[in-house]
């Protein structure tokens, strides 16, 4: 769900991923893709690598975009895997 929390929040949750994923280990995420880079909500690969860059330690090593489905609706998104050091 890291689509939905502010920019703090992804900067304390990248920030404790360190703690929980051993080195080589793999974090993927899937989410909304953000339509509007000024809105907080949804992602980019270009976001996460910045977001992650600045943590230290971590690199992308896909990133793909996809659609979302709910049980309601389907929206545009990116999974992403990103591999610890």
């Amino acid at each position: 769900m890291f689509h939905i929390f502010s920019d703090a929040e992804r900067d304390r949750f990248v920030a404790g991923l360190a703690d929980v994923i051993p080195s080589g280990g793999l974090y993927c995420v899937l989410g909304d893709a953000r339509r509007d880079e000024r809105s907080a909500y949804g992602i980019s690969p270009r976001e996460l690598r910045q977001r992650f860059g600045r943590a230290g330690g971590w690199e992308i090593i896909f990133a793909f975009e996809t659609i979302f489905e709910r049980q309601w609706s389907r929206n545009p998104a990116f999974f992403v895997g990103v591999r610890r050091r």
